[in-house]
């Protein structure tokens, strides 16, 4: 189990609206002290890269809920019934964090082996102890679960009191990617004049690999270029070791070359 704790909220995670009031409304109800009127959780479905995964790191700051992450891997041991047993303490520690918010990620590879018999039916018992937690709890606990694969996912694990909801998040729509392109553009300092490029069928994680990129293709340009030559290569230009360089420039770390020695450079650094 680990202890997410972020400074992110709903408004630097564009789009997602109606996942966003259903959970603030669930959540934020006044009737949370009857355990049958609790909240119980929602599982995720989407292509990688639409926002599953940050959105529930988000959630937290907005319902005031710390969010658990469980890792199913982890939980794995050498020893028989240790796993099962791993998995048992895990929900029991959940269930002492209440109010909390618990998230399995790629929930369809962390049981992968729940139909297979290569590891003895471990993965089917840890699965099913999981199940039985989820649908009998009564702690205040609310769980989501993200997948990208809905068919690697059981029948019985979407099942009614399962989830309160199953929410399939699609790729952005125009007006979500522009919210996104906002929120890029201002954390990475981009300039509001600069193009965007053509991004049909972009997710999220796209645009935000976009505007990363830009800025460090800016800072690049700035202030040093990356040499690609080989270190053998480098040397030589550095005048370090043999080479037609002679000293012409130096090197900083890591294959930096300073871009104002770089124009100095003799007909090497061309090819």
């Amino acid at each position: 189990l680990e202890l997410h704790r972020g400074q992110d909220d709903f408004s630097s995670l564009g789009g997602l609206a109606s996942l966003k009031s259903f959970c603030k409304r669930a959540l934020l109800q006044p009737s949370r002290g009857n355990p049958a009127k609790r909240a119980r959780g929602v599982l995720l479905l989407s292509p990688p890269g639409c926002g599953k995964s940050q959105f529930c790191k988000t959630l937290w700051r907005e319902v005031g809920r710390p969010v658990l992450i469980l890792d199913v891997g982890s939980l794995m041991g050498s020893l028989v019934g240790q796993s099962e047993e791993r998995t048992r303490q895990a929900l029991r520690i959940i269930d002492a964090m209440a109010p909390c918010v618990a998230m399995i990620d790629e929930v369809e590879k962390a049981f992968a082996g729940v139909n297979g018999s290569g590891d003895s039916g471990v993965a089917s018992r840890m699965f099913g102890t999981f199940l039985s937690w989820l649908n009998d709890h009564t702690s205040d606990v609310f769980v989501v679960c993200t997948a990208n694969d809905v068919s690697r996912l059981p029948p019985e694990f979407g099942r009614s009191e399962s989830f309160d909801g199953i929410f399939f998040l699609d790729l952005p729509t125009r007006e979500e990617k522009d919210a996104i392109w906002t929120i890029y553009r201002s954390q990475f300092e981009i300039d509001r004049d600069q193009r965007r490029p053509e991004d049909a069928n972009w997710t999220g994680a796209e645009i935000k690999a976009c505007c990363r990129h830009c800025l460090m293709c800016r800072w690049s340009s700035q202030r040093r270029t990356w040499c690609p030559w080989p270190r053998r290569r480098r040397r030589a230009l550095s005048g370090s070791g043999p080479g037609p360089a002679g000293g012409g420039c130096r090197l900083s770390n890591r294959g930096f070359i300073k871009q104002s020695r770089l124009n100095r450079l003799p007909a090497l650094a061309g090819r």
